[in-house]
């Protein structure tokens, strides 16, 4: 019977083309926030499958692991984060040996020590939490060495394309150089504006383009202003030279509501957590131009 032979002939060929074939080399990449997803997309080569643990709309500081998580974690290939300081949520479950191998924190003291480069702007004496602000990505140097470190861990995983990983990094450096020049010289407009923020996440970019930031509602993102700090901040407003407001999608606006009513005040919105930025290779240098556009939008002649 020819037929069936041949038949069988098929079925072996298959089979033995699976077996030697092994598993899929494509590689799944947990970043624990979209702006670290961002970042992880920036070198990745294209086998490798970058995916954010907390959804868009949804705030580290407050975010609870679901059953789907862990299965996430449990089959990622790496795992990025910044730190404790910043998911808090994730800490427990990377003591674990199984995991302990594959995660890795960007900024694990939850402080400016990756880079020395220091602020562009002048200080503001917030509060003693300031100088452990573990929103890094929000600085573009901070950025830069982050990359570098999640280039050295995707290098080192089995079966990477090293060659690849390494002109993906060059030609990112190279693009955000460029980047921040240009920012430089459309910011320059803004530095005299006088920025409100509900924390001080957004300090770490505006230190670094020389922008001002005013006031801040609270010191952490998980405490709600007290009086004595809302009224503080409606005196700020109210002498401010060209005051503007950055609200963030992530957070009840009836704070602002309530201290700027009666007042004529622009506001604009930034999304610290980039929820509507498409996570791919040119993804943060995108997030970065959307931080700058926020505070554009606060210039008088923007706001008439």
């Amino acid at each position: 019977m020819p037929a069936c032979d041949a038949l069988k002939r098929c079925i072996v060929i298959l089979v033995l083309t699976l077996v030697l074939s092994g598993p899929s080399s494509a590689k799944t990449l947990i970043a624990s926030i979209k702006p670290v997803a961002l970042l992880v997309a920036a070198i990745a080569t294209d086998d490798m499958q970058v995916r954010s643990l907390v959804p868009s709309g949804a705030s580290p500081h407050t975010y609870q692991l679901r059953p789907s998580d862990r299965r996430s974690l449990a089959d990622a290939d790496a795992i990025f984060w910044i730190g404790p300081d910043m998911e808090a949520f994730l800490a427990p479950m990377f003591a674990s040996a199984d995991l302990a191998g594959r995660s890795h924190a960007l900024a694990p003291d939850g402080n400016l020590s990756l880079a020395s480069t220091p602020a562009k702007g002048p200080e503001h004496d917030h509060d003693a939490e300031h100088d452990h602000n573990p929103h890094v990505w929000l600085n573009p140097e901070q950025a830069r060495a982050m990359v570098r470190r999640i280039h050295q861990v995707l290098r080192s995983l089995p079966g990477a394309d090293r060659r690849q990983l390494d002109t993906n990094l060059s030609d990112f450096e190279e693009q955000l150089t460029q980047q921040e020049a240009r920012l430089r010289q459309t910011l320059a407009p803004a530095r005299g504006l006088s920025l409100f923020t509900y924390h001080d996440a957004f300090k770490l970019f505006a230190d670094y383009y020389g922008l001002t930031i005013e006031g801040v509602l609270t010191s952490s993102p998980g405490r709600s202003p007290g009086a004595r700090q809302l009224a503080g901040i409606q005196q700020h407003l109210r002498q401010a030279r060209h005051p503007c407001v950055l609200v963030e999608p992530q957070f009840n606006r009836q704070h602002w509501a309530a201290i700027t009513e009666g007042l004529t005040i622009p506001r604009s919105t930034w999304d610290p957590l980039a929820s509507s930025v498409p996570a791919n290779r040119s993804g943060y240098l995108a997030f970065q131009q959307t931080l700058a556009d926020a505070v554009m939008a606060c210039l008088p002649e923007q706001t008439q």
